[in-house]
């Protein structure tokens, strides 16, 4: 990856996704990894978000995109999130 100008930081996030997904599914069968990652949760028993699925899918294209593996995952779109807008009297006008 550093070959494709990938940063450091890709580098290290895509080979974490992948040790974690590698620990739970066999990283040569999609069918395991979709399983994997649609059943994935915290600590708390709670479903994780579908942003941090998307990243985990992402990394696991990589890996499969590198190794010629036919896969088609899942599209995890991020939940929205909600702005809170200051009050009146909080925000500063220069």
């Amino acid at each position: 990856m550093k070959n494709n100008n990938k940063s450091e930081c890709t580098i290290k996030f895509v080979d974490k996704a992948l040790t974690l997904i590698g620990k739970h599914a066999n990283l040569k069968e999609t069918e395991t990894v979709k399983h994997f990652t649609a059943q994935l949760t915290d600590k708390n028993g709670e479903d994780v978000s579908k942003g941090y699925k998307k990243n985990l899918c992402l990394a696991y294209n990589k890996f499969c995109k590198y190794y010629k593996i036919k896969c088609e995952m899942p599209l995890y779109e991020p939940e929205a999130k909600t702005i809170k807008i200051q009050p009146k009297k909080k925000l500063k006008c220069s």
